[in-house]
């Protein structure tokens, strides 16, 4: 962490779009790494990954806001890296939890402390991002790391069923997502977050294990939400423009 540090630094000096993207590159394999490791201490890799991706994406947004170009730089390819995590993260919480695709030999659904610490920090990140720059979009972006990081404890508390709340969740962080971009004009945000709605439909197709009748009235209830939201911001965007 000390090296890419460094690394982070001297893409911040040079100024360099380049450097920025190849740093943001090398702190994914790490973190995917650290998940896999911590699998074999009963950890949910996916949960772990999520808490990565969230301080990714708050911390480029928070590094974006400051009044530099070369932190603009820096700070907007990082979160561009971080809101594509972050979409994968919540693909990968609805294939891998339910064990669809085996990544896991524990069942415990602790995650480490620092962890935990680095998915809070993210949100935090984010909002201080949105509360510096009073852009609407970097607030729901918030809204959409929250949701994530929230569906992980959701998750063990629907033993006796499918776990309809935590599906929500990631539904909602993903159409956050998408909003976010809208509101706020960045394409990879809204990008990821089509990516995400799509996965994570995809997803909870394939890993339901109950009635074909409640799998589609999930899905209508989760289209009507989407219409909902479609609705406000139609109404919201000429406001943000003028």
């Amino acid at each position: 962490m000390a090296v890419w540090l460094v690394a982070a630094g001297l893409a911040f000096a040079w100024n360099s779009r380049a450097a920025a993207h190849l740093v943001a590159l090398a702190v994914l394999p790490w973190w995917i790494a650290t998940s896999l490791r911590f699998d074999f201490e009963g950890a949910q890799p996916s949960f772990v990954l999520a808490n990565g991706a969230a301080l990714l994406f708050g911390a480029g947004l928070a590094i974006a806001a400051a009044p530099s170009p070369r932190a603009l730089c820096l700070g907007t390819v990082l979160s561009i890296y971080g809101a594509l995590s972050l979409a994968g993260v919540a693909v990968l919480e609805v294939t891998t939890v339910d064990d669809i695709i085996r990544l896991r030999t524990a069942t415990v659904p602790a995650q480490p402390p620092w962890a935990n610490l680095c998915g809070v920090a993210g949100v935090i990140l984010a909002l201080v991002s949105a509360a510096i720059t009073r852009r609407p979009g970097e607030v729901l972006a918030g809204c959409a790391i929250g949701l994530v990081l929230v569906a992980a404890p959701l998750w063990p508390a629907s033993t006796a069923g499918e776990p309809w709340f935590a599906y929500a969740a990631l539904l909602c962080a993903m159409l956050c997502l998408v909003v976010s971009g809208m509101l706020d004009d960045v394409r990879p945000r809204i990008v990821a977050g089509w990516l995400g709605i799509a996965g994570v439909i995809a997803g909870i197709t394939w890993a339901v294990k109950g009635s074909l009748l409640r799998r589609s009235a999930f899905l209508a209830a989760a289209g009507v939400v989407a219409v909902l939201f479609a609705t406000a911001l139609n109404r919201m965007l000429p406001r943000a423009e003028r």
